[in-house]
């Protein structure tokens, strides 16, 4: 990947705001790019990241049946508010793609009492609004940060298919 690749894929990877400061290399997932679909990054959600639908249901602020629906192959709709969505996908390409967790690993992330003060879950979060998503993303940035210094990368990592 050369440079001007790495610096496109940071800021796909970044949310308005503060600069996310990968410090590792950086590595974007192909699934995980800002242009997917909401109905395939659900898919993958379930089948990669392995977050049940009511998992994926509460950071939504919806039902487990509204995000199986929305799963199927056949759905014909998709989320009115994709930005739950979204903040899952970009907390999810912090952890992987700085190489310190794999994909089943970041939904253990999410769904783990990791947000100070209270030990909040990140996926309860998620659906509290830019604030919510803040917080989780500051977690996520210093739970990296602390692995990367404490088990650098040096593994060569496949791309997810």
């Amino acid at each position: 990947m050369t440079n001007s690749q790495e610096d496109q894929a940071t800021t796909r990877a970044a949310r308005p705001g503060p600069a996310l400061a990968l410090t590792g290399p950086v590595v974007i997932e192909p699934l995980l790019a800002a242009t997917m679909d909401p109905r395939a990054l659900v898919r993958f959600l379930h089948d990669k990241v392995k977050l049940t639908d009511g998992e994926v249901a509460t950071a939504m602020g919806t039902r487990a049946g509204t995000v199986r629906r929305w799963r199927s192959p056949k759905a014909t709709h998709a989320p009115r508010d994709i930005r739950p969505l979204d903040d899952m996908r970009v907390i999810v390409a912090l952890l992987v793609n700085s190489g310190v967790l794999s994909l089943e690993e970041a939904g253990g992330f999410l769904r783990s009492r990791v947000v100070p003060p209270t030990d909040e879950i990140p996926l309860n979060l998620l659906n509290a609004g830019e604030d919510g998503f803040r917080r989780v993303r500051e977690v996520a940035q210093a739970f990296v940060d602390v692995l990367l210094v404490r088990r650098p990368v040096t593994r060569e990592r496949e791309p997810v298919s």
